[in-house]
């Protein structure tokens, strides 16, 4: 039988979503998965949220597979960018041990050993995925069929909001231009 979560004791199902927290179910990865990789993973899913804008990142949005003696993470799904009435926002699950919720890709960086990674890697995980979202941004864009009015509202407000990046280019070994041409 799998381990339990800290925070899934003699509570109901939605009580236990809503208690969860990404450093919990790093922590329950690393001591049942079979891919060792699965927490690392986790940790590209938050980062990935937190760049398109997906605040609405519960526990019922991350599944695992159980093979009747470990788990593996599943696929990712249920993520929607959401627009943002103001800047800084915060993540739906608690992100590092201290109660850090912002959605802020630095603040994630300076938790990333509470899911297992080290700063630097965690550092160019994170550069990679902005890298392929803004390389990416316009075949995205195409494949969903937004027009240029929804791409304008689209880039900087839930992807790549400039919140999510306060204190990044501090962190970043090296500038780069963005955002692309819209």
């Amino acid at each position: 039988m799998s381990p339990p979560i800290r925070n899934s004791c003699r509570r109901t199902p939605a009580a236990r979503a809503l208690a969860a927290t990404y450093h919990e179910l790093a922590d329950h990865l690393r001591a049942t998965s079979v891919d060792v990789e699965d927490a690392r993973e986790l940790f590209a899913r938050i980062t990935f949220n937190i760049i398109v804008g997906n605040t609405d990142d519960h526990a019922r949005n991350h599944a695992a597979i159980w093979d009747g003696r470990q788990v593996s993470l599943a696929p990712a799904f249920d993520i929607c960018p959401q627009q943002r009435s103001g800047g800084e926002t915060r993540q739906a699950m608690e992100i590092g041990r201290d109660g850090y919720k912002a959605a802020n890709l630095a603040g994630c960086v300076e938790r990333s050993s509470d899911s297992g990674l080290d700063a630097r890697e965690a550092f160019a995980l994170v550069e990679r995925q902005i890298e392929v979202v803004n390389a990416e941004w316009h075949e995205a864009a195409d494949r969903a069929r937004l027009n240029a009015a929804e791409r304008r509202a689209a880039w900087g407000g839930p992807i790549l909001h400039e919140s999510v990046l306060y204190g990044w280019d501090d962190a970043r070994p090296h500038r780069r231009r963005w955002p692309p041409t819209l």
